[in-house]
C-alpha cells in the first residue's frame, strides 16, 4: 500500500530539499469559510480543499470570472454569458443559500436570488459594514443583506436582459443606503 506523501515531501521532491523556515509562509484563510489554510496549493488559490469541492460541485454551470475578487464600489459588477451559454461574473460566491446550481439572472427563481445575496454582501464587505450576521444554507451573511435582498433581486437581477449587464457597484450602495433610511422609524 502506497503511503500519500505530505506536504513537506511534497515541496521538497519539487523544489529539492526543503528548508522548513522558508516554506512556513503564512497562507492565509479560505475565501470562501474564512479557515486557515495549512496546504500550500491551497495557499496560492485562496480556497481550502474541501470548500473547493464544494464550489466546483455548486457552481458546474456558473463559473465566477474571479473568485478572489473584492467588489469596489468605484467598479461595475459585470454579468455575462460565456460561450456555452453559462453565467459569468465578478461577483464571488460566498453565500449559497436559494440555488444549487450558482448564479442566474433574468427571472425570479433562486439562482437570481443568490446572486442577489451575493452582491450585496459583497458591497456591505467591501464599504466596511460590520452588522449582525445570520446563517445560510451554506456560510453566513450580513442580517442586512438577507433582508434586502429579495427587494433587489425583484428591482435588479429579474429585469436583467438574458445575455446580461453591468450594475455600478456605486448604485447598488446608494440602493441600500435608500432601503435601510426607509425601514428606519
Amino acid at each position: 500500500m502506497r503511503e500519500e506523501a505530505t506536504t513537506h515531501q511534497m515541496i521538497r521532491t519539487l523544489r529539492g530539499p526543503a528548508r522548513p523556515h522558508k516554506v512556513r509562509i503564512a497562507l492565509g484563510t479560505c475565501s470562501n469559510c474564512g479557515r486557515q489554510l495549512s496546504n500550500p496549493v491551497s495557499g496560492l488559490i485562496g480556497i481550502g480543499p474541501e470548500c473547493l469541492k464544494k464550489l466546483r460541485h455548486q457552481q458546474a454551470n456558473s463559473k465566477a470570472l474571479s473568485a478572489n475578487l473584492q467588489v469596489d464600489p468605484k467598479k461595475i459588477i459585470h454579468l455575462v454569458r460565456g460561450a456555452d451559454g453559462a453565467p459569468q461574473t465578478n461577483i464571488k460566491l460566498t453565500i449559497i443559500h436559494h440555488s444549487p446550481d450558482g448564479f442566474e439572472w433574468g427571472y425570479g427563481g433562486s439562482g437570481p436570488a443568490d446572486l442577489a445575496l451575493n452582491i450585496l454582501e459583497n458591497v456591505l464587505q467591501s464599504n466596511g459594514y460590520n452588522g449582525p450576521r445570520v446563517m445560510c444554507y451554506q456560510g453566513t451573511c450580513f442580517k442586512e443583506a438577507w433582508r434586502l435582498h429579495q427587494d433587489f433581486k425583484r428591482q435588479f437581477i429579474e429585469n436583467m436582459p438574458n445575455q446580461g449587464g453591468a450594475i455600478a457597484t456605486a448604485r447598488v450602495l446608494d440602493w441600500i443606503l435608500q432601503h435601510r433610511k426607509e425601514e428606519t422609524p
